[in-house]
């Protein structure tokens, strides 16, 4: 099959084309040729092939419309105005001719008379989408009269960040660019090399390449003197301080260079007047759709694609682990999703010796050096118990007051250094309100959970998949885990009870409900014990459904409460009979008379048995069964109570 590859040309124009071309066929495979393009465009075959292999550059702006909306169609993607292709048209014609090597740059330094690119630029995915945030990073990095000449791209761990500055990379080295230089950032002396060896490429008089710094400084002078265009990409910026006194010249530049940053971080330190921030989040819906139908091909019906991408939070990362480990396996998408939800995440895709090209870590582990680095940040030793608390409450929105609650910090005092005394003997150091939200700022900078003051009772967010990796990792520490998960789910669950409001006014009982429920499914067993029975909070939080005029939910949350304390605990345990007394309570509340009648005479009767005619209620618990007479009496009959 033709393809569309312009080889040696500079044209922005066929760049596009060729970008186009390349996601139609990801998006509509076996119906995307030269011929079939012409066909559709209604433009000449001739005219399409020259486009093609670089022969010629569009000149007709009505053909490179009609040529542009087809593939676009194809692509699954808008279609690009004739304003926009007239101004790519425009770029192209103003672009200057080609250099010859007695040419000088501005600086007056001898001119780069070939390309060069330093640094390897990663492999596109299989299967990569052309994604709607990558057009945010166009237009911001493009012309206009507003543009931005550094970009810096953040976002936490596996949403593909690397992959979007790649492919912009790519894309701009097809369009011309004079220099390339793609520098792994994660450390200074990365940054000091990859500077150090461009300016070796260049020539640059002054570089010495035994002495690095020298070198580095040498390549920031020609970045701002040169009149060629270039590109710096800094990929995987983990300390801003690194880049102290390395920042390439963008703003500054006699050529418009260009820099594009890849970052976990949002620190105030890497924004700034001449720096435009980028959030890069999961995919969309139908970006994972269309990537796991073209990994996974187009048998797997739509519900199962959608509901892979759903359990997986459409995280790009993950999808990708997910599909690699289905094709490993032979099984279906839906064996699959059976899998994951009866098994450790890390048990769900492949291997470390089996993931796809370009992975690193598997995806349960893949934030674990972020945790690392905001455990180091003041408050020091923090970061991971907060995250462990968030990781057992509600990931689509925790109330700040239950981390600022006694219990939580109290729980999170004991993760401080040993405590030093001050001149009364007391300890000069206690976790308080202010800390907790210190350490919830240094999770949000490192993109572990967004943190909004401004979101009333829902001011910490985290996605599912960290949420589930920090508890799964939690849990399997040798030895110690399930002790420190069973303390953590005790203590997220005091936390709750301890902040529930006696009357409900607002919506932070329904928040309260909702981290309830999360806690009790993400805990298993952990609220449950045989000598202290369930979790207070439990018992709280199923009431208060009938409490808020939600009688019949009330009913269903109560019977499944019951059910779990029988499993447990079996028939005659106080907390199982508890339990029926509250579903009795609220069936009559609902006009059951007559059922709830019956359910409190047999509940009587078992009570009497295993707690004996004389025990009295239990605080917690209320064991009065009021059965009054009469009309309005809600259940009628004989006035009892244990």
């Amino acid at each position: 099959m033709a393809q569309f590859r312009p080889e040696g040309s500079t044209s922005q124009v066929l760049a596009e084309l060729a970008r186009l071309w390349d996601q139609a066929r990801v998006h509509s495979p076996g119906r995307v040729t030269q011929k079939e393009l012409a066909k559709v465009s209604r433009v000449p075959h001739s005219t399409v092939n020259g486009w093609a292999t670089g022969a010629a550059a569009p000149r007709d702006l009505d053909q490179l419309v009609q040529v542009g909306a087809a593939l676009a169609t194809w692509a699954n993607e808008p279609a690009l105005s004739a304003r926009e292709w007239g101004r790519l048209m425009a770029a192209d014609q103003a672009r200057p001719a080609p250099a010859t090597p007695a040419d000088a740059d501005r600086s007056g330094q001898t001119a780069v008379a070939e390309r060069v690119r330093v640094g390897a630029i990663p492999q596109p995915a299989d299967c990569f989408q052309d994604r709607q945030v990558a057009e945010r990073v166009r237009v911001a990095a493009g012309a206009g009269e507003t543009v931005v000449l550094t970009q810096v791209l953040a976002g936490m761990g596996g949403v593909g960040k690397t992959q979007l500055a790649a492919a912009y990379a790519r894309r701009v080295w097809q369009q011309g660019v004079q220099v390339l230089v793609w520098v792994n950032a994660a450390t200074r002396d990365g940054i000091v090399s990859a500077y150090a060896d461009t300016a070796a490429r260049l020539g640059l008089p002054l570089a010495d390449r035994d002495d690095p710094e020298q070198a580095a400084r040498e390549f920031l002078v020609w970045a701002e003197t040169t009149g060629w265009p270039w590109l710096v990409v800094l990929d995987d910026v983990q300390r801003p301080k690194d880049l102290s006194g390395l920042w390439p010249p963008a703003a500054v530049s006699a050529a418009g260079g260009r820099v594009l940053v890849t970052t976990r971080l949002r620190e105030a330190a890497l924004a700034g007047a001449d720096r435009a921030t980028v959030g890069i989040g999961a995919f969309t819906e139908a970006e994972a759709r269309s990537y796991l139908a073209a990994k996974l091909g187009g048998q797997v019906p739509v519900a199962e694609l959608d509901g892979l991408a759903a359990d997986l939070g459409l995280l790009p990362l993950a999808l990708a682990q997910a599909a690699a480990y289905i094709s490993n396996a032979a099984i279906s998408c839906a064996a699959y999703r059976q899998r994951l939800a009866t098994r450790l995440l890390a048990h769900s895709v492949p291997g470390e010796d089996y993931l796809p090209d370009g992975h690193r870590r598997i995806v349960t582990v893949a934030w674990e050096l972020s945790i690392d680095h905001a455990g180091r940040v003041a408050p020091a030793g923090l970061a991971r118990a907060v995250l462990c608390l968030v990781s057992v409450l509600d990931p689509a929105g925790i109330p700040q007051s239950v981390l600022t609650s006694p219990p939580a910090l109290e729980y999170l005092t004991s993760y401080l250094p040993e405590p030093a005394a001050d001149a009364s003997g007391e300890d000069a150091r206690v976790v308080d309100e202010a800390v907790v939200d210190e350490v919830l700022r240094v999770l949000h900078r490192h993109s572990l959970i967004d943190h909004d003051r401004t979101a009333t009772h829902r001011e910490i967010r985290v996605h599912q998949l960290i949420h589930r990796a920090t508890r799964e990792n939690l849990i399997a520490l040798p030895e110690l885990g399930p002790h420190l998960f069973t303390e953590v789910a005790h203590t997220a669950a005091d936390a709750l009870l301890r902040i529930w409001p006696p009357v409900e006014r607002d919506q932070l009982g329904q928040v309260l409900r909702a981290n309830t429920s999360a806690l009790h499914k993400a805990s298993g067993t952990a609220l449950y014990s045989p000598d202290t029975g369930a979790h207070r909070a439990l018992f709280h939080a199923a009431p208060s459904l009938g409490d808020t005029g939600q009688v019949t939910a009330a009913i269903t949350a109560c019977t499944d409460l019951h059910a779990t304390c029988l499993q447990h605990f079996g028939s005659d345990h106080p907390d199982t009979l508890a339990s029926r007394h509250n579903v009795a309570r609220w069936r009559g509340r609902a006009g059951d008379v007559a059922g709830a009648a019956a359910a409190f005479e047999e509940l009587l009767a078992d009570c009497e048995r295993v707690l004996g005619p004389d025990h009295p209620p239990h605080p917690d618990h209320p064991r009065q069964l009021g059965v009054r007479a009469g009309p309005g009496g809600g259940c009628g009959g004989r006035g009892r109570r244990i």
